[in-house]
């Protein structure tokens, strides 16, 4: 639904062609097999939680947030510049190390009880 209002009030407004009606456009959308796409998963957890050190925003001092394709931007106060959520990345984001650029932890093998076996 979105994407046909785009299509109807942007596109075919700067193209200067009439609009299809959703039903025809609809029909040429599934005859071309297309699809949108949305990721289930952001590459990153965002949220605005209670800050790490005292005076860093919390989610009741936001005042205006703006979606963009770059981000969430949000206001704290309504005369400053937006800035960017703060992003956290995932576990699975982080760099993987192979076996030959880990340091050693022990410089002999630990023993193992006979126990364990």
């Amino acid at each position: 639904m979105e994407f046909y209002r785009f299509y109807r009030d942007d596109w075919c407004e700067n193209t200067s062609s009439l609009p299809l009606s959703i039903a025809s456009f609809n029909n040429c959308f599934d005859d071309c097999n297309l699809a949108l796409f949305a990721s289930k998963k952001d590459q990153c957890d965002t949220s605005i939680r209670p800050g790490r050190t005292a005076g860093d925003p919390t989610v009741t001092d936001i005042r205006a947030i703006q979606y963009n394709e770059n981000g969430i931007m949000f206001k704290v106060r309504h005369f400053e510049d937006s800035k960017q959520v703060p992003c956290r990345f995932n576990k699975k984001d982080r760099q993987i190390w192979t076996y030959d650029e880990l340091p050693m932890m022990y410089s002999n093998l630990i023993p193992i009880k006979a126990e364990k076996y």
